[in-house]
């Protein structure tokens, strides 16, 4: 799995008064959500960090004992960035305490294009934009799925079937009618407005 920087140079933060952010804590979640989505310290992923402490000039650094291990974080999808002024709110996700909360970012290298994401295929699949914004799903069997969107949100939905049966969340259809999917690949809009998630049916490519 590859990694996008969060930045192309090391981020340096500071509080509203301009002061560094000397000893915060950095953590990340999934887009819009408060579930912890680890940090790579560089693209390949081999060191992953539910959290990282700030440097005595604002750095993300690996090793919380020391400055020195300065990195850009890495993310592979979108996400939350909270900075915590204690350790301890970073570990009890206290978000109303935090110093920085942003709901959605974007890694850079995704800016202007989508993450194309591979569902993996089971009896029930959750449907999140927050995985990519094309998302690709080889169904076996017939299967269920459900959605785990918010207003604003979109996706893109490749499903490869043999002409399978694909139950939807509660949904609304353009046209009035869930699309019976192909013997090969169905190509399917979804997004949600509100509280009302909404499906077109792109069509099946030839």
């Amino acid at each position: 799995m590859s990694y996008q920087p969060v930045s192309g140079i090391v981020p340096q933060y500071s509080t509203d008064d301009n002061e560094l952010a000397n000893g915060y804590y950095l953590k990340f979640y999934e887009a819009n959500t408060t579930t912890p989505l680890s940090m790579a310290t560089d693209s390949a992923g081999a060191t992953l960090l539910v959290k990282c402490k700030l440097s005595s000039a604002g750095f993300p650094i690996s090793n919380p004992l020391d400055n020195s291990t300065v990195f850009i974080p890495h993310v592979n999808v979108s996400y939350r960035l909270v900075i915590y002024y204690t350790e301890e709110d970073a570990n009890t996700d206290n978000t109303a305490a935090a110093l920085v909360n942003i709901p959605e970012v974007e890694p850079i290298a995704n800016l202007g294009r989508e993450i194309v994401f591979a569902i993996t295929d089971g009896a029930n699949v959750e449907l999140n934009p927050a995985n990519g914004g094309i998302q690709t799903w080889t169904m076996s069997a017939d299967r269920t799925a459900t959605a785990s969107f918010v207003s604003g949100q979109s996706m893109t939905l490749i499903v490869t079937s043999a002409g399978n049966a694909l139950t939807w969340p509660t949904m609304l259809w353009v046209g009035g009618d869930a699309p019976t999917l192909a013997t090969g690949e169905s190509i399917v809009e979804l997004f949600k407005v509100g509280s009302t998630l909404y499906g077109a049916a792109v069509g099946d490519p030839s």
